[in-house]
């Protein structure tokens, strides 16, 4: 009898165990995708409003797509990013997303390019979604922000998990300050 105790103390110790691994593994997930998403957003917005959207740039149209045009994979991961959000609909936003599968894109020109010390193993885990919203120029011939929306995805559990980010940069000639973001 007092074996029969002691098995399923132990049965049970040990499903504790596989949980807490389980939990720490997408928590560990969970903190390597919000640093993904950061250093991501910081190189953005590091190269500029006028590099991005330049020749050659991240943002040109040779880059951008609609979100159908993506993988089925990829359009998991849009998570809030479409349909455009709410607000930048009420402030007159009328034209359709970029959306940017940063997996995608060729090394010299996409993610490893503007985040160099990526680490090579998450690739096969995560997947880097961008989404870019700008208004047509407004009728005084200034520009009005563009925005930048960042999804890091993952599957966990049989479950898609999104880390998000989401960033303005701004035309420096517009707001006068120097500053873009």
């Amino acid at each position: 009898m007092s074996t029969l105790i002691l098995l399923t103390g132990m049965v049970g110790v040990l499903q504790g165990l596989a949980i807490a691994s389980v939990q720490n593994t997408m928590a560990n997930r969970h903190a390597r995708a919000s640093i993904i998403a950061q250093e991501l957003m910081g190189s953005i917005e590091q190269q500029g409003r006028a590099r991005l959207l330049g020749s050659g740039g991240l943002f040109t149209a040779g880059q951008c797509g609609a979100l159908t045009s993506l993988s089925a994979t990829t359009q998991l991961f849009s998570g809030d990013l479409s349909p455009m959000p709410p607000s930048l609909t009420a402030a007159g936003f009328t034209n359709a997303p970029c959306f940017i599968d940063f997996d995608a894109l060729a090394t010299s020109t996409g993610f490893k390019k503007v985040t160099p010390g990526y680490n090579a193993d998450d690739d096969f885990i995560f997947t880097r979604l961008i989404a870019v919203y700008q208004a047509p120029a407004l009728p005084d011939g200034t520009n009005p922000p563009m925005y930048v929306g960042v999804n890091i995805g993952w599957r966990d559990g049989g479950r898609v998990r999104i880390v998000k980010r989401f960033t303005a940069i701004y035309d420096t000639a517009t707001n006068q300050t120097n500053l873009e973001f």
